[in-house]
């Protein structure tokens, strides 16, 4: 039994049931094919997974199948649209309904397809009327059942029940044939089994396009939509030669598997990835309705959260035809792909018009070499670049030819762009070898007219195949760094350091001085390349950027950035060391009052500056002045302390030499320990008052600095 689902917004609302598809007399024209008649003409391919297909043709009739894969039904329903520049319409579409296996099976009778044994099926049709073919006969009835007699000699046996009502019991290895006798269980058969065996995955699905019969039976019609498409694939090949701009190459490889020929077709190829995604319109939606059968209390379901899809993707943009090749670059340039054939070798021999030879090894051409200039000359460029919004698309000027399953490649890009020779350090790389050694590289500059997509790029320098790269997407104007090589003939040495630094003053208020450090971090290199081999180009190297660092270079200069890193280069010489210091520094800001250490330390390092402002030098010098006395006596303070320690640890030496002595004779020693001791005490009388003097100064100076301070208001 077949469904159909029909689509009704083609052109015009029309209803299965309306008059219009009543009985109509008019005589029928037959039906025709899309692949027969609808060839396609243009396909603009996405980075995105899809594709954009458009078919155009004249043909007589009234109604159009197109034949497609299962898998592309849901695209072209989400796309599809029909156009009769004859004057007709579109009134419907319809397909056969994808009812999901599981509800089609549920719907079917149940016959425990699953199971696959002849006894599973026969017990599913219990009840039912079938013929059966035996060795002793036919025999016709319901089946009652199957049973296990429980021998193995008998197996099992059926019973059928006649039109006489006997029952009859016929073993199942006599029966040779059995027929069912209800279509309906007979026909469920044949469908589960189509089912089971999943075939609705690859058979092909027929979408009917239904014309209106009250126009013009001869069609111009055109067929547009979406069918799912692998990405085409970008390849590139840079070409170095001395000081020359570096010849960049592109090519792009498609794949055709949409099911259709491409013959003559126009191709347009567009960069970025517009918004596309899977939305089911082909399989039925059924709704999960509530059973309120008084089971039991059925519970209310919480609403489900609402989202918002993103934008579908824009219609593929309008055709140009206007955009054509200069006739002088056509001229001047040769077939597809730049990959040309080598010369022929020079024939060793010349014939004389009387039959005889003579050898002209001597006179033979050189066999050119696989140089910038005969690469560029072997390339034409197929397409023409165009900036459409955010995306870029090349639309191929002359039209392509791809069978069905199959590949080709068409030349993009052939432009001189800004570049050189580079050493490229990344350590990062995964390389064990590149922590001490850098990659040969390529700087270039994207000048190329479009944005770059990711793929492979083979370099070629002074006609030399040398090393391949992998490039990410690379826009336009865009610096990129291409390593495609490591080189040991130059080695580097890395290291890294960290420290402090006091900037300086930021402001006096209301008795806080604030002041500005540094935190530092410093990434040392120092690179020697080998005298013979090493080449006297710069070498980069890369620190990751970091917000709120302030980045300084000696030896080398910045030569780009990205979101995520800062890239430096310094000169490699041969022969020779040379080195490069960046440094980072990142501020911070600390407050102080006047008596604090730190804040003394910084007024000292603004008032010995070379660059500090002399203004504020001399609002200052009254404060730097006590500043300086307070400095003064408090290294006298702590210069005293360290003696008066010392005269207390001698002191205390003396009385324990005293209290050995104690019990002694020696009268003698015992004087002379006893006038140590006195000395070394009225030493630490004299030293105690003149710390007790310097405290007072110190605190005096003190009370002075904290009233000048408070008077302050000074902003460096």
């Amino acid at each position: 039994m077949k469904f159909f689902l029909f689509i009704l917004a083609l052109g015009g609302l029309l209803c299965a049931g309306c008059p219009h598809h009543a009985i109509d007399d008019t005589p029928t024209i037959e039906r025709v094919y899309a692949e027969e008649v609808l060839p396609v003409k243009r396909v603009v391919m996405f980075q995105n997974g899809v594709a954009y297909i458009e078919r155009r043709g004249k043909f007589l009739g009234d109604e159009l199948v197109m034949r497609v894969r299962p898998s592309q039904i849901q695209d072209i329903l989400k796309s599809v649209t029909v156009v009769d520049f004859s004057g007709g319409r579109a009134n419907s579409l319809a397909m056969p309904v994808d009812v999901s296996s599981q509800r089609a099976l549920a719907e079917l009778p149940k016959l425990e397809l699953g199971h696959g044994s002849l006894g599973a099926i026969l017990r599913a049709l219990r009840g039912a009327e079938v013929h059966l073919v035996t060795d002793d006969g036919t025999f016709q009835g319901r089946m009652v059942g199957i049973d296990d007699i429980g021998t193995a000699e008998k197996g099992q046996q059926i019973s059928i029940l006649d039109e006489s009502g006997t029952v009859r019991i016929i073993p199942v290895d006599e029966v040779e044939a059995l027929k069912i006798m209800d279509t309906t269980l007979a026909n469920g058969l044949v469908k589960g089994l189509d089912i089971s065996l999943g075939q609705e995955a690859w058979r092909s699905v027929e979408l009917k396009v239904f014309l209106n019969k009250d126009a013009n039976p001869n069609r111009d019609l055109l067929v547009s939509y979406l069918v799912e498409m692998p990405t085409w694939k970008s390849s590139y090949r840079l070409v170095l030669e001395k000081q020359n701009e570096p010849l960049l190459q592109g090519w792009a490889v498609i794949d055709n598997v949409s099911g259709a020929d491409w013959k003559d077709v126009k191709l347009t190829l567009t960069t970025g990835s517009p918004v596309s995604f899977h939305y089911n319109l082909y399989t039925p939606r059924f709704v999960a309705r509530p059973d309120l059968t008084p089971y039991h209390t059925l519970g209310i379901a919480p609403p489900v959260a609402e989202s918002t899809l993103a934008a579908a993707p824009p219609p593929p943009p309008k055709r140009d035809y206007s955009r054509l090749y200069k006739e002088g670059e056509k001229k001047k340039r040769g077939g597809f792909g730049g990959r040309s054939r080598r010369a022929r070798p020079a024939s060793k021999t010349a014939a004389l018009g009387d039959g005889a030879a003579f050898d002209v090894e001597e006179y033979a051409p050189e066999e050119p070499e696989m140089g910038m200039d005969a690469l560029y000359d072997s390339m034409r460029v197929q397409a023409k670049t165009q900036k459409v919004g955010s995306l870029y698309r090349f639309d191929l000027e002359d039209p392509m030819t791809v069978p069905n399953r199959s590949s080709t490649m068409i030349a993009l890009i052939n432009t001189r762009i800004p570049g050189k020779a580079i050493y490229s350090y990344n350590p990062q790389s995964g390389v064990p070898a590149a922590v001490k050694h850098p990659f040969r590289a390529v700087a270039i500059s994207n000048q190329a007219g479009s944005v770059l997509e990711p793929g492979p790029m083979a370099i070629i320098r002074n006609g030399q195949y040398v090393g391949e790269g992998l490039i990410q997407r690379i826009e336009k104007g865009q610096d990129s760094y291409i390593s495609y090589a490591l080189d040991t003939a130059v080695n580097v040495t890395a290291s890294t350091s960290s420290g402090h630094e006091v900037a300086g003053l930021v402001k006096i208020s209301r008795g806080v001085i604030q002041t500005k450090s540094f935190s530092i971090y410093r990434h040392n290199y120092e690179v020697q390349a080998s005298k013979e081999d090493g080449e006297a180009i710069p070498l980069m190297v890369s620190i990751p950027k970091r917000s709120g660092w302030e980045v300084q270079a000696e030896g080398g200069k910045k030569e780009s950035e990205t979101a995520a890193s800062l890239y430096y280069s310094m000169p490699v010489k041969p022969g020779e060391k040379t080195k490069l210091e960046i440094k980072e520094k990142y501020p911070t800001f600390n407050s102080y009052r006047i008596l604090d250490h730190g804040a003394q330390q910084a007024l000292m390092l603004y008032i010995q500056a070379k660059d500090s402002d002399q203004k504020i030098i001399a609002q200052l010098k009254p404060l730097v002045d006590k500043v300086r006395k307070l400095s003064d006596t408090n290294a006298k303070i702590r210069t005293l302390e360290r003696k008066r320690s010392d005269l207390q640890q001698r002191a205390s030496e003396i009385r324990s030499n005293l209290k050995l002595l104690k019990k002694s004779r020696n009268v003698k020693l015992k004087k002379e320990q006893q006038a140590r001791l006195m000395q070394v005490d009225r030493k630490l009388s004299k030293l105690t008052d003149q710390l007790v003097s310097l405290r007072d100064n110190a605190a005096q100076y003190k009370v002075e600095l904290s009233t000048l301070v408070e008077k302050l208001e000074i902003k460096f």
